[in-house]
């Protein structure tokens, strides 16, 4: 038992030192989405309210979102310890993957009932590339995992104990994955269904008042989420990621119809369709092949072992999600999954069990199925750890399994953990050497630098224009600036579109596309008028590579100094720091 309490302290060790080592530096810098998430930690901090106005809200309101709530209150209080910064932003992240993994230990040991099958399950998971990753940024995927799987285990608990507590506390957790991410909104009332199904003896052992009660609660529960999403907010996203939503989808049908009708004849204008075309090109159809696509693709060898994510914000991209030495483990998993439910054997997992954890791993993809890229969207596809982590540890003691002897069971274990262990230690390498150059673009890297350069030297001007030619610069400028909440209104946000700027105004503070027309007429206006006037309008411009059609490496453009530079990781240089020429200057 010494021993035992020992192994699991040293996997819990090491699941927090891989999470929280250089969390702040690797992933490389906060992208979009995590600035976003930390300035409506800070507004909710500063205001009780997210930076459109919203109160206490249900979904934050973001400029092109609405955002799930409970992983944006957590932040507030990190934010508050730590600062608008990295680990603000990401230590709810790092708290949530390890206590992910401390339930997830539980969730295991209750369908186990072995010590040591739920500890290695554990030491799975803490070494699982994909679980790994998300609990190194600010993705809510991590508060979601924990939930789900804290829900899971309370509720066998209820069922093994008949405890009617457990299984509320364990429809609370449910309930609560619909204010941590989006992904549960469809999948755990699938899972809620199918657990029905498989425990619905169990469950209806509390009784049928105990029953209505505990849907009353459920229902109590995701009102707000209820009334949010039919306000528009909590299901905005979904509506224009769904796969339903392609408005190209008619012209694309239209255009498949036409080929069909100039198969054998000339294309003459006003031609009908073949009738046969209509049975073979329609949106039903379409729709049903994406499905299917997405489906098989979220299970794929090249996503789960190869490459992952083509997204290098949700993966390495020169590994899978998975370790490949446990490709064949998770194969045998499935397959003793399957022996078990079928001969009914009361193994290491228990029929019922089983039978729960294979259709958990069948439904898993459909919720990102039915959206673009769902196939391959390594965020949306979280939820498919639980099943293929068990499936991995029930592979790995079928293989110890085939041996008799206590000293071979031991050997093949150390065999296979150390081949384990030496793919994580190559992935740790890829990760930590090779990503931070590679991702260097998608992470955005550069903009804490560059707002940091236009927040030092920015007082002494009468503009500052700030180029959207990277990526879009205002929730950069408001994160690492601090902007005070208070006084930020973006529905006061001055549209400005013109020959030389097109975007938008905050005070003196421009966020947008630089036109030709700044060097071809307006500064040469303001410059030139300024002779005369004995003064001139001072601008400060924070400018992409390639905004003036030029290297600004060779030559600057007309009215302007390049003062400052900002490197990506990778040593290219991504921004330039340019003042307006005085008079004396020109």
């Amino acid at each position: 038992m010494k021993m035992k309490k020992i192994i699991f302290c040293l996997v819990f060790i090491l699941g927090f030192l891989l999470r929280a080592y250089k969390v702040d530096r690797i992933p490389p810098s906060l992208f979009f989405d995590e600035a976003d998430l930390g300035y409506q930690a800070y507004s909710f901090l500063k205001t009780g309210r997210d930076y459109f106005g919203g109160k206490f809200p249900v979904s934050f309101h973001s400029f092109a979102d609405f955002r799930a709530s409970l992983y944006i209150y957590s932040a507030a209080f990190t934010v508050k310890l730590f600062g608008m910064n990295e680990w603000g932003v990401r230590l709810p992240a790092v708290i949530f993957g390890i206590l992910g993994l401390f339930s997830f230990f539980l969730l295991a040991k209750e369908i186990s009932k072995n010590d040591y099958f739920s500890i290695i399950a554990t030491l799975f998971l803490t070494i699982l590339p994909w679980h790994f990753f998300y609990s190194r940024a600010g993705f809510e995927v991590s508060l979601f995992f924990f939930l789900l799987t804290l829900g899971l285990w309370l509720f066998l608990l209820s069922t093994r104990k008949k405890s009617y507590l457990d299984y509320i506390l364990s429809l609370l957790c449910f309930s609560l994955t619909f204010y941590a991410y989006a992904t549960a909104r469809m999948f755990v009332p699938l899972l809620g269904f199918f657990s029905f199904l498989i425990y619905r003896k169990e469950i209806l052992n509390f009784g049928w008042r105990k029953f209505a009660l505990s849907g009353v609660f459920v229902l109590l529960m995701v009102f707000p989420f209820i009334r949010d999403s039919l306000a528009g907010r909590s299901m905005f996203r979904f509506s224009y990621i769904n796969i339903f939503y392609d408005s190209n989808l008619k012209y694309e049908i239209d255009r498949q119809r036409l080929i069909d009708s100039t198969h054998d004849r000339v294309q003459k204008v006003g031609m009908s369709p073949a009738a046969i075309s209509y049975l073979f090109h329609n949106k039903p159809l379409f729709w049903f092949w994406e499905i299917i696509a997405n489906y098989f693709s979220g299970y794929s060898s090249n996503f789960l072992f190869i490459s992952g994510d083509p997204n290098l914000r949700q993966g390495v991209g020169r590994m899978g999600n998975l370790l490949v030495v446990t490709a064949p483990l998770l194969i045998l998993g499935v397959v003793k999954s399957y022996l078990i439910i079928k001969n009914k054997e009361k193994k290491i997992i228990q029929p019922k069990e089983a039978l729960l954890l294979l259709t958990y791993f069948i439904i898993a993809p459909l919720p990102s199925s039915i959206t673009f890229d769902g196939g391959t969207h390594a965020t949306r596809l979280f939820l498919c750890i639980i099943p293929l982590t068990f499936f991995i540890s029930l592979g790995f003691f079928e293989v110890m399994d085939w041996f008799k002897s206590i000293k071979l069971k031991v050997i093949s274990a150390g065999f296979v953990l150390t081949l384990v262990c030496l793919n994580f230690v190559y992935y740790l390498h890829i990760y930590f050497y090779h990503f931070p150059i590679d991702a260097e673009k998608f992470w955005q890297v550069g903009f804490k630098e560059a707002i940091n350069l236009v927040a030092k030297n920015e007082s002494g001007y009468d503009k500052v224009i700030i180029s959207n030619s990277y990526e879009p610069p205002l929730i950069f400028f408001l994160f690492w600036t601090k902007y005070n909440p208070e006084k930020f209104n973006p529905r006061e946000l001055q549209d400005i579109s013109n020959e030389w700027f097109d975007g938008k105004r905050l005070n003196k503070f421009y966020f947008g596309q630089i036109g030709t027309g700044l060097t071809d007429s307006y500064l040469k206006s303001i410059l030139l008028g300024a002779r005369a006037k004995g003064n001139s309008e001072k601008i400060l411009v924070l400018a992409g590579r390639n905004d003036f059609g030029g290297d600004l490496e060779k030559s600057e453009p007309f009215g302007l100094k390049v003062i400052d530079k900002v490197y990506l990781n990778s040593h290219e240089p991504v921004f330039y720091l340019l003042r307006s020429l005085s008079n004396e200057e020109l």
